[in-house]
This record gives C-alpha cells, sequence and structure tokens, in this order.
C-alpha cells in the first residue's frame, strides 16, 4: 500500500474506528485494551526481539499495548488478542528456546517476528 499518509495517521484514524466499535459493541474487549507504550518500551521491545517493528505496528503500541487477557474480551476475530509488548517477547523467547533445543532452521524464526531486519537492531539504530 502506498500513501502519502504517514503510518501513524493511517494507524490513528484506523484504530479510533475499531476503539469506537468496541465501546458501543464489545465494552469487554474496550475496557480490557492497555494504554499505549512509550517509544523507549517499544526500543526495548526490538532490542530483545533483534529487529526493527514496522512503523504500523509501533503506531499501534503507542495507541495501545495490548490487552489485560480478560476472559471474554477477544478482540479480533476468533478471539485472538492484541499481545501486550512482554507477552510478545515471551512468545518469541519461547519459541527460540524450542527451536534451539529441536534444531529447527533458524530461518524459521522470521515468522516469530514482527518483521525481518536488514541488520540487526542495537542500541544506536533502534530508534532511527
Amino acid at each position: 500500500m502506498t500513501t502519502d499518509t504517514p503510518a501513524d495517521v493511517r494507524v490513528t484514524r484506523a484504530w479510533g474506528q475499531i476503539v469506537e466499535w468496541l465501546a458501543d459493541y464489545a465494552p469487554p474487549s474496550y475496557a480490557a485494551l492497555k494504554p499505549g507504550a512509550s517509544d523507549n518500551e517499544i526500543v526495548a521491545l526490538e532490542e530483545a526481539l533483534g529487529v526493527s517493528v514496522p512503523e504500523e505496528l509501533k503506531a499501534l503500541w503507542r495507541l495501545s499495548a495490548g490487552e489485560d487477557g480478560v476472559a471474554g474480551s477477544g478482540l479480533m476475530l476468533g478471539s485472538w488478542a492484541l499481545m501486550p509488548l512482554d507477552a510478545v517477547i515471551e512468545v518469541y523467547q519461547m519459541q527460540t528456546r524450542f527451536q534451539e533445543e529441536n534444531g529447527e532452521d533458524e530461518d524459521a524464526l522470521v515468522l516469530w517476528k514482527p518483521s525481518a531486519p536488514s541488520t540487526p537492531t542495537t542500541p544506536s539504530t533502534a530508534s532511527t
């Protein structure tokens, strides 16, 4: 998708519509939304995963850093949830350990990353 509208503006518009719908039609899901993540929290996640997160995902996480996991609050279709940042890191680390212990190909790990980096994220490149 190409557009002149910045990612954060597009995501904010779309998320606003989702949140409005949740407030009207799915109050438990609306109530379970966490406040947005700080830029420092997102940088810490990128460093833990070793990737740069796409701008659209950063924009979403700045609006809501996941759900509280309240029973019956499944935000997404099929009762999927918007994972909190700490859960993203935990699932990634668990999958990494599983793949290391079972000799799985490192390329399979890309499926567990928000995006595949061209270079590993370091503190000096994480904020760029």
